[in-house]
């Protein structure tokens, strides 16, 4: 069940024997609000199956984690992990950690992070690299230094919960097995430029979506590719900022102050239209907001 309220679960469906294939049960995921349920089917080629799939969890934008369990040729069985977009009912495969005894306990809607739980309980970026929990350098109080989080908490890790913008929640116990529940909370503008490096990658992968060509670009379009974007550069060509965008995604009433937005730059909204991810939150401009 999500926070929202949602919920979410696996439905046996009987198919009779067909060109050679035996009567088997396929699985369809039912998501449910309180008010009416949508049935969403999985694939058709996941099945027969000696094992059905099952969910493992359901996020607050309507997407769901599922397990799908998968006999290798040997007879052996290894775990796949697909993200199932609500919406429009497609399945995406969920890069595996190639960690050996780890699983992945919960996905991010945005680039497919993954946070797993093991021996050695993990995380993995946005640029699919996979870090360790327990090596992440983390500051318990912004004065302090930072220090691997093993060293604040030594007892084994159980994640729980990995948000779009790269929030982790786990538990632990301490010294007197009393639970406690962490939350990292990720640096998530290093070069300091006020705009959230996921932001600046979503924005430009965005832009580059586009179709347009590099020589279009032009000199832009390294930064684009990096992902490292410059703050007062207008990459839209509609006299808009990339920082204004990113302020506008994370406070809007900020970005009416800064920068001097107007009625003009609520009139050139079209850009957020163009779909437009962003990690924090979307913010689509409307005709009732306050003009300055």
């Amino acid at each position: 069940m999500s926070n929202q309220g949602e919920a979410a679960a696996v439905a046996n469906r009987f198919v009779p024997a067909a060109d050679g294939v035996p009567d088997h049960n396929e699985q369809d995921v039912v998501i449910w609000n309180g008010y009416y349920d949508e049935t969403i089917p999985m694939p058709t080629e996941w099945f027969p199956a000696s094992s059905p799939p099952a969910i493992l969890s359901l996020s607050d934008d309507g997407n769901a984690l599922v397990l799908r369990p998968v006999t290798n040729p040997d007879a052996s069985i290894r775990n796949e992990y697909y993200l199932l977009n609500t919406y429009n009912g497609s399945f995406t495969l969920v890069k595996q950690p190639g960690l050996e005894n780890e699983t992945i306990v919960s996905v991010s809607t945005h680039k497919g992070r993954t946070l797993g739980n093991g021996p050695k309980p993990f995380q993995t970026t946005p640029d699919n690299i996979c870090l360790q929990l327990g090596e992440l350098a983390i500051r318990s109080n912004s004065t302090l230094p930072a220090v691997t989080l093993s060293s604040l908490y030594p007892n084994t890790f159980v994640p729980q919960h990995i948000t779009s913008d790269g929030r982790i929640t786990l538990t632990t116990t301490d010294g007197n097995n009393q639970s406690i529940i962490i939350q990292i909370i990720p640096h998530n503008d290093v070069d300091t430029d006020g705009m959230a490096d996921d932001w600046e990658k979503s924005f430009a992968e965005n832009l580059l979506d586009l179709g347009k060509t590099p020589a279009d670009w032009g000199t832009y379009y390294a930064e684009l590719v990096s992902g490292n974007l410059d703050s007062i550069t207008d990459y839209t060509g509609d006299g808009i900022t990339a920082g204004d965008i990113a302020k506008l995604a994370s406070d809007p009433a900020g970005t009416q102050a800064t920068g001097g937005i107007t009625e003009e730059f609520q009139d050139k909204r079209n850009i957020l239209a163009w779909g437009f991810m962003f990690p924090q939150k979307a913010i689509f401009l409307s005709d009732t907001m306050a003009h300055t």
